[in-house]
């Protein structure tokens, strides 16, 4: 394996002018503190019908791809194998309750019969990490239930969780490799 060169601040022999650089093969490099992304730290964009707004109410995203397979017994063979069928997109966010564009969505469904598909584009952006950036954007996203309304005892801020499906994603742009 070859050589990794990395530049350490002001560590040992390092002056105040420069870094000093130290090497260290592959399979001692180590991952440093501050390429741990921050999780709160970028960006959510809504379309609807080809307006795009930020998601200011966003407390929190996740998409994930999930593997639909079917199992694979073999005669003579205990390990059951897997065979992968098809993947499918699915999703959730949690928001401070009080915007009225998920009502109107579910309920121009309940009139029209038609659903209303919309984009999402979040991403992920530490400045302070050397990993760079990751923005991911999800095609055909439809809500699975959506909350009209909640009360509580809790003395708490109104937020809700929205499960939602996507068709389609893109990595826009994709973090630094080690």
């Amino acid at each position: 394996m070859g050589s990794v060169s990395t530049s350490v601040g002001m560590g040992m022999g390092a002056s105040a002018s420069g870094a000093a650089a130290v090497n260290m093969t592959a399979d001692t490099a180590v991952l440093r503190g501050r390429d741990v992304l921050n999780s709160n730290l970028g960006t959510a964009y809504l379309e609807i019908n080809g307006v795009r707004r930020r998601i200011f109410e966003l407390k929190e995203i996740t998409a994930t791809i999930n593997q639909n397979k079917e199992e694979v017994q073999l005669i003579n063979d205990v390990l059951t194998k897997h065979k992968c069928l098809s993947s499918n997109g699915s999703g959730n966010f949690t928001i401070y309750s009080g915007v009225p564009d998920y009502s109107q969505m579910i309920q121009n469904y309940i009139k029209t019969h038609k659903g209303l598909y919309f984009v999402i584009t979040f991403e992920m952006n530490d400045p302070e990490s050397n990993r760079g950036r990751r923005s991911v954007t999800l095609y055909d996203c439809l809500i699975d239930q959506h909350q009209l309304g909640r009360l509580s005892t809790d003395s708490t801020v109104l937020d809700e969780t929205m499960d939602f499906t996507f068709d389609n994603y893109n990595i826009n742009t994709d973090f630094n490799a080690y």
